[in-house]
């Protein structure tokens, strides 16, 4: 049977080019298994956008790495609020090299997203 919740994690992991198939399927399996509300629910839902899509499918795969980017990324805002209070210019450069090579093992990964 499926669930409102198991329909839509299902619906935002497909690729975008078979969102709008997969949409209606759900949405005639949650009116069979008795479900309106979850099919209006689930019939409402749009494409999202690739850009959206792909940042979707990275924290599906890597979620450790997407936490990790988050992470470094409030380092980045750390130092430079202490660069511009008078700190250490080196430690703002550390930080952001640090983040640059998060977001390059995450981009490592995106080929394997979009086919």
């Amino acid at each position: 049977m499926t669930t409102l919740d198991t329909a839509l994690d299902e619906l935002y992991g497909v690729a975008p080019d078979d969102f709008i198939l997969v949409r209606s399927r759900l949405e005639r399996d949650l009116k069979a298994a008795g479900d309106a509300d979850g099919a209006a629910t689930v019939k409402r839902r749009r494409r999202p956008h690739l850009a959206a899509w792909a940042c979707n499918q990275l924290a599906r795969q890597d979620a450790d790495g997407v936490a990790e980017l988050f992470e470094v990324t409030a380092q980045v805002a750390a130092a430079q609020q202490a660069a511009l209070e008078g700190g250490s210019a080196d430690d703002l450069r550390e930080a952001t090299r640090e983040r640059q090579e998060v977001l390059d093992a995450l981009d490592a990964s995106l080929p394997g997203l979009i086919k």
